[in-house]
């Protein structure tokens, strides 16, 4: 039997063992319950220490998606602005430009025909 987890529980294992030959079957046992216990232990450590990193990553990611939309927020607001601005300004040209020819078919009415 090899014990890999060097311990307090697993020397006392041991002196066990060797004081008491007739319970080395259920001192094994015992270790392999432990064994695959720690091992289970060292597998979901390793997994939540993994899931912290990735949390961290996507906190990061967050927080640049965050600003990003921000900044994207304020340029599609000014982009809006100038659209608005530039239909007022096409209504203002478009009704100059109808008054125009108003003015001008008043005008022909107005005057006599040849």
């Amino acid at each position: 039997m090899t014990l890999v987890v060097n311990s307090p529980l697993t020397n006392e294992i041991k002196l066990l063992m060797e004081k008491s030959p007739a319970r080395i079957p259920q001192a094994k046992r015992l270790v392999d319950v432990y064994q695959c216990l720690w091992e289970a232990y060292l597998t979901e450590y390793a997994k939540a220490k993994e899931a912290g990193e990735e949390n961290s990553l996507l906190g990061k990611s967050n927080s640049w998606l965050e600003e990003n939309n921000e900044s994207l927020r304020l340029i599609c607001t000014d982009r809006e602005a100038n659209l608005y601005d530039s239909r007022q300004a096409f209504q203002s040209v478009r009704q100059g430009i109808l008054n125009i020819f108003e003015d001008t078919f008043k005008i022909h009415q107005l005057l006599p025909l040849p």
